[in-house]
């Protein structure tokens, strides 16, 4: 019993020492435990595929996420947001489609289109359900300002004449 209270008064007494000892050690040892996940990755890729599979169909919402910023990396568009961004964003529009006010599932989509020089910053990002986003295509139109109660019966109206063509 005496050597843990020793122990536990030496550790109050040299926290900070340990803690940088061991923060060092770890870093130090970061490359080769990187080499041997790579290493485990490249043996078991079924296992992974597997594995990643089963995560992405249990949260579909992060493979959207993940695919999103895949994209912006590879057309080099700049900017990024986090699912806790997106989700903000869909609630602060009760989780409806700007431009047709259904609670369908929502997708990104980028006021200004990266085509056209857009980034994936949250500020160029609008909750369209897949209808509306597909036919918006590559259009730079922002619904985001008609999302207020002066304009609820023409955005309705639009909504039916939108879905129905």
């Amino acid at each position: 019993m005496a050597n843990k209270e020793q122990n536990a008064r030496y550790y109050q007494e040299h926290r900070e020492a340990i803690l940088a000892r061991q923060k060092e050690t770890l870093t130090a040892r970061l490359p080769y435990r990187r080499a041997l996940t790579s290493k485990w990755k490249v043996l078991h890729r079924n296992a992974v595929k597997a594995q990643n599979a089963a995560y992405y169909q249990a949260h579909p919402e992060v493979a959207r996420h993940n695919h999103l910023l895949r994209r912006t990396r590879k057309t080099q568009a700049g900017g990024t947001f986090t699912q806790e961004e997106w989700l903000a964003l869909c609630a602060k529009y009760n989780n409806e489609c700007v431009r047709c006010m259904k609670q369908n599932t929502l997708e990104p989509d980028h006021v200004i289109p990266v085509c056209k020089g857009g980034t994936s910053n949250i500020g160029n990002i609008q909750p369209l359900c897949m209808v509306c986003n597909r036919k918006k295509h590559d259009k730079t139109t922002d619904y985001r300002n008609l999302n207020s109660e002066g304009n609820s019966e023409w955005k309705q109206e639009l909504a039916i004449n939108w879905h129905a063509a």
